[in-house]
């Protein structure tokens, strides 16, 4: 049995960030909520939402990106200044999605 249910307004959730078998989800308002389950299982659910899985750790909403950087590593950076590691392998792929390589 949940001790709560809670429902996100997903419009507002910038990235989520794996925490083991857990996801933390952290919204505009830098209100951090935690979910039991994994973030394999949200990336499937918000891709339709513009959520590009950009590293092992981070599904990230792709509306609240405001950069890319790749020197001296590969990094997005996020409208309110929070800055996320981007694999190699998935950088490629995000090229790919954003139809810029």
């Amino acid at each position: 049995m949940f001790k709560k249910i809670e429902f996100i307004d997903i419009k507002n959730v910038m990235y989520c960030e794996a925490q083991g078998k857990y996801t933390q989800f952290t919204s505009i308002d830098s209100e951090l909520k935690v979910s039991s389950k994994n973030l394999g299982s949200y990336e499937k659910r918000l891709s339709k939402f513009q959520f590009f899985r950009i590293h092992h750790k981070y599904l990230v909403n792709l509306n609240f990106v405001s950069r890319i950087d790749t020197l001296p590593s590969i990094s997005c950076t996020l409208r309110n200044g929070v800055t996320l590691k981007v694999s190699v392998r998935r950088y490629e792929a995000l090229c790919k999605f954003l139809q810029i390589m």
